[in-house]
């Protein structure tokens, strides 16, 4: 089950707390009588990429790109696998396959998507506020060794005839410096792939299979010619390993955003949808104009608060009115609000998340604020999938105790291991993996430490859960940095990655 709201006599509903996905989830439930934040302490949640400092649109965890937290907020299609980590996206039932063919029936489904909060303080009333989303739409990462200085471009009127090798672009967004650049199209159905032969003309290398306007891309968005995909560090990277690490079926995904006018409490409230705060658009839309909304922060939300309090909005891509559902891949993308001075975004209930470190052995995510209100306590994390992702090494995951480094966007990577004095007295685990969620936790956790990937075996908790049961020492206590963290460490891994989900709870 899953916490409503924040404040101090907050109502637990076991409906909220159930979902279905692709990849690792990760579900930290915090039922407690005091407020608790989840997933983020700043305004942002994923990563803050802008293409002068950040090359090629990739993360790094460096200047001048970085320090990014190396990780993106996620959901996957209606009709991923439910092995990919997101349990609460899919139609597709446990053992039902993927595909618009899958076996459907989930019991963990929601259509509702995944809830956020804008917590707009009293300072920043009256005070103009944007909400923007970054690579909100689902595109397939192309990967290959183009021309030195060649970058990536999208256009978003490609037009392709069924049975027809023939391209045309209305606009004639065809240059002199595409000539030798390969191009992908985005059509429903079709990834065939062509070359730019002259700036006027374009043949496809087989016959489109769909009539019609759509996106593509000019050129690889990971040119191994560039930086910083040129270095060693990308050598043998997939497009899992390139920027948000989007899957899919080129079909993309339905996007719906709706932001909510606040009651002015700290309650999320959904009665009352905020005026001109509706982003919704189909599969198709995106996958049409890649050239907006790929690589590219996109308003979603301009309101001027007129009270403080919590301005609640979901995101989803199924259940929407009008859309046909779509969508087998997963999609990456990043939130912020601007404009304030001390409004907060965070995840509500639960968050998804997609965590790709280049070249790094270890990544940390934040988890949830917990206050010393909470001593003696315990803190229960459930996880689904977890240590899903690319390589052979064995995986592990850490829990640790605050200080996390916030409010930064980008955990410091210093909390503390627990059991420890004062801190947290006991750490426990199931090590049998769980078909459902909430399972018992007879094991002891040295560290808070949990192997969840074991190289040449695979993932120990594949499809199943795993819970970690933290409890808070009587004397626990933090002052301005109470975030806890969750730390991966990938054993030396080219291009680790995992899929979590999670929520949080304190009984």
């Amino acid at each position: 089950m899953a916490a409503e709201g924040s404040g101090p006599l907050r109502r637990i509903t076991p409906k909220r707390l159930l979902g279905a996905g692709a990849g690792t989830v990760m579900v930290l439930v915090l039922a407690a009588c005091q407020p608790v934040t989840l997933g983020n302490p700043g305004t942002r949640v994923g990563n803050d990429i802008d293409p002068v400092n950040c090359p090629g649109f990739q993360a790094t965890s460096t200047a001048p790109c970085g320090p990014q937290p190396m990780l993106w907020a996620g959901i996957n299609g209606p009709f991923n696998n439910y092995l990919n980590g997101d349990p609460y996206s899919t139609l597709c039932a446990p053992t039902g396959g993927s595909g618009p063919s899958c076996t459907q029936g989930n019991p963990m489904h929601r259509s509702t998507g995944f809830a956020y909060a804008i917590d707009v303080d009293a300072a920043d009333v009256g005070h103009p506020l944007s909400l923007e989303g970054y690579d909100v739409g689902a595109y397939p990462r192309t990967v290959g060794a183009g021309g030195a200085g060649k970058v990536a471009r999208d256009i978003g009127d490609l037009t392709t005839t069924t049975g027809s090798r023939n391209v045309t672009s209305a606009m004639a967004n065809f240059t002199v410096a595409d000539v030798g650049q390969h191009v992908f199209s985005r059509a429903t159905g079709s990834a065939t792939i062509s070359t730019v032969t002259s700036p006027t003309s374009v043949t496809l290398t087989s016959n489109a299979t769909a009539t019609g306007v759509v996106g593509a891309t000019i050129g690889y968005d990971c040119n191994t010619n560039n930086a910083p995909f040129k270095s060693p560090t990308f050598t043998g990277m997939t497009a899992s390993g390139c920027q948000t690490g989007d899957d899919s079926d080129y079909t993309g995904q339905n996007i719906d955003v709706q932001v909510y006018d606040s009651d002015g409490t700290s309650t999320a409230n959904y009665a009352a949808p905020l005026a001109g705060c509706h982003f919704s658009h189909s599969g198709a839309d995106l996958a049409t104009r890649p050239d907006l909304y790929k690589n590219a922060w996109t308003d979603l939300c301009a309101f001027t608060p007129s009270k403080a309090g919590r301005y609640a909005f979901r995101l989803r891509n199924s259940g929407i009115d009008g859309m046909i559902d779509v969508g087998q891949g997963n999609n990456m993308y990043a939130l912020k609000v601007l404009g304030g001075t001390k409004t907060k975004l965070h995840p509500l209930d639960d968050q998804s998340i997609f965590v790709n470190t280049v070249g790094a052995p270890t990544a940390t995510a934040y988890l949830a604020d917990i206050p010393e209100s909470n001593a003696g306590k315990k803190v229960q994390i459930d996880l689904f999938d977890p240590g899903d992702g690319c390589c052979s090494t064995t995986y592990t995951i850490q829990v640790k105790a605050p200080p996390g480094g916030g409010p930064s966007s980008t955990p410091a990577g210093t909390g503390v291991a627990v059991p420890a004095p004062g801190v947290a007295s006991a750490c426990a685990y199931n090590a049998v993996p769980s078909a459902t969620i909430a399972p018992a936790t007879p094991d002891d956790a040295p560290t808070c430490t949990v192997t969840t990937l074991l190289s040449g075996t695979g993932g120990i908790y594949n499809g199943k859960w795993l819970r970690i049961e933290v409890a808070l020492d009587p004397a626990y206590s933090c002052t301005s940095d109470c975030w806890w963290t969750l730390e991966w460490n990938f054993g030396g891994a080219g291009f680790p990655s995992d899929r979590v989900t999670y929520a949080v709870r304190v009984v």
